[in-house]
């Protein structure tokens, strides 16, 4: 999809002008970092976890259940067999590989800090007359900033996630998006604030969300929140823009 590959080269610009504006950014107000686990103990912090997931799945499925009627199970069991829903197995397969990302590399899943290494790679590349390796974001982030395309295990992995994406486009094709004026707008603003958003963040949906909350953080939660607000308020604007 055209607007697709649009919206990830904005993410990218967005992703790079976070990094080179750093210094404007770094000091708003901030809590301190929050951990269940070092603030309740590796085992409360754990429950305390698997209670707000298990909260958090009941409220989805009531929600499901009244505005459908019925809810699609995780599991089905039959007289002599077992079914998994294809979002449990996704689900389960994410978090092993996620594990496995973890033990091999030292970090979670992320991919947000992709977007101001490949800027810099394409700044290189083009040779424009812009010193990222003086920028201060470089400098906190010196190993990955200065690694190579296929050394930088962040920049691997979302090769890994592209490469999977196609393939599954490839084999499930999708009818194509007809681009409009509105469509390459939506894009464009949309890939920036997402780039931004997404490096101010320290995480995505990724980062922030999937490996900041199974690593425990507060952080992983408060995104989720504001993720919600946010995309509430983005199909607010896009319903109107599609409309225009």
């Amino acid at each position: 999809q055209p607007l697709s590959v649009m919206t990830l080269t904005f993410m990218i610009v967005g992703g790079t002008f976070a990094a080179a504006t750093f210094n404007t950014w770094q000091w708003l107000p901030a809590l301190e970092p929050f951990a269940f686990q070092r603030f309740f103990g590796w085992l409360p912090g754990l429950a305390v976890q698997l209670f707000l997931l298990f909260v958090l799945y009941k409220g989805l499925v009531y929600y499901e259940r009244k505005h459908t009627g019925q809810v699609n199970r995780l599991v089905e069991r039959k007289v002599l067999t077992m079914s998994f829903h294809p979002f449990l197995l996704a689900g389960l397969t994410l978090a092993v590989l996620n594990a496995s990302l973890l033990f091999f590399t030292g970090s979670p899943w992320s991919i947000s800090s992709v977007f101001p290494f490949w800027g810099s790679q394409l700044i290189e590349w083009l040779q424009l007359p812009i010193d990222w390796p003086f920028w201060d974001y470089t400098q906190q982030n010196e190993t990955r900033m200065n690694a190579s395309l296929f050394t930088n295990p962040v920049s691997l992995t979302t090769f890994g996630v592209i490469s999977g994406a196609f393939l599954v486009s490839l084999r499930r094709p999708r009818s194509k998006i007809q681009i409009s004026s509105n469509g390459l707008i939506m894009s464009l603003f949309g890939g920036t604030i997402m780039g931004i958003g997404a490096v101010m963040a320290s995480g995505c949906n990724i980062g922030a969300f999937f490996s900041g909350i199974a690593s425990g953080s507060l952080h992983g939660w408060v995104w989720f929140i504001f993720a919600l607000l946010g995309n509430w308020a983005g199909l607010k604007v896009r319903i109107k823009m599609l409309q225009a």
